[in-house]
């Protein structure tokens, strides 16, 4: 079974989608060229030899596909194609291999598993920040924000995991009227308690959940909501690390304006990134601002 392949055209189908963001840095003072960054990134290309002496004590019981053996080792091949400009943001594929441990028995069975994913480079509301989306579970996206940050900072671009304080995840909430359904609250003073979780429908006025919420603090809210656009209500988990994952089916323009609208302008590194290199990117990457 060959791959799907996304991104011939523009994606206008529904699906449920995850998107975790993160956040893009720049040079100060500067603009990214999207039509000039989509050539640089254009069939990227990433291996990585992997030697399975150095995990395993003993490798008796490791038994590893021959498909998987290149010149005696395993490789892992990670790739960027099929980038688009769709608008104002850029579109693309990323493919990355991932090593998968299948226990049989008293044997270790060593596969390469393969996922492709979407990622999008976009600008917030106020179109003075850029991100990155990667368009998968919470378990996929780290190989892809490795793999990608390993090729933007050759351009002079830096990418940081970014962060949702519980005050900004209630006022998502608040800003979209949404009805909670299932929260989940953490940092409580007792040593006994780690976290609570709450699930009803619309309790966001309950007076017990004001009582927990005041306690303690918003680490994920689900909740659904009726944007005017729609004749169907949404149900969405916005969670601190900003992931954000709809339960509807729905196209990648109704993902863009929910995220762009009420999420980007709120979102925060979660660590201190050093600032891009000036003077060390791509000839065009980079426009001068506009003064304001």
């Amino acid at each position: 079974m060959m791959l799907p392949d996304f991104l011939t055209l523009y994606d206008e189908s529904t699906k449920k989608l995850t998107g975790i963001p993160f956040c893009l840095d720049l040079p100060k003072k500067k603009k990214l060229n999207l039509v000039k960054l989509s050539e640089f990134i254009e069939k990227g290309v990433t291996e990585e030899e992997i030697d399975l002496k150095e995990q395993f004590d003993d490798l008796e019981n490791i038994i590893i596909p021959d498909i998987f053996i290149k010149e005696g080792k395993v490789k892992l091949r990670n790739i960027i194609d099929k980038v688009q400009i769709h608008e104002d943001t850029l579109l693309g594929n990323i493919t990355v291999d991932n090593l998968v441990y299948l226990y049989y028995r008293d044997k270790i069975i060593v596969v390469v598993q393969t996922s492709r994913h979407k990622f999008q480079i976009i600008q917030n509301s106020k179109g003075d920040r850029y991100f990155i989306i990667f368009f998968c579970p919470r378990t996929k996206y780290k190989r892809c924000y490795h793999f990608l940050k390993n090729i933007l900072i050759k351009f002079g671009l830096s990418l940081s995991p970014c962060i949702l304080n519980p005050k900004q995840i209630e006022e998502i909430r608040t800003e979209v009227s949404g009805d909670l359904l299932d929260t989940t609250l953490i940092n409580f003073p007792s040593t006994t308690i780690d976290k609570k979780r709450i699930m009803g429908k619309g309790f966001q006025t309950d007076p017990e959940y004001l009582k927990d919420a005041k306690i303690g603090s918003v680490h994920q809210h689900m909740f659904d909501f009726k944007p005017v656009y729609s004749e169907v209500p949404f149900v969405v988990t916005v969670s601190g690390d900003g992931l954000i994952r709809f339960y509807n089916k729905i196209n990648y323009d109704t993902f863009f304006y929910f995220i762009r609208n009420h999420v980007l302008d709120k979102l925060r590194r979660s660590v201190d990134t050093a600032a891009p290199l000036i003077g060390f990117f791509m000839e065009d990457l980079f426009e001068e601002e506009d003064e304001v």
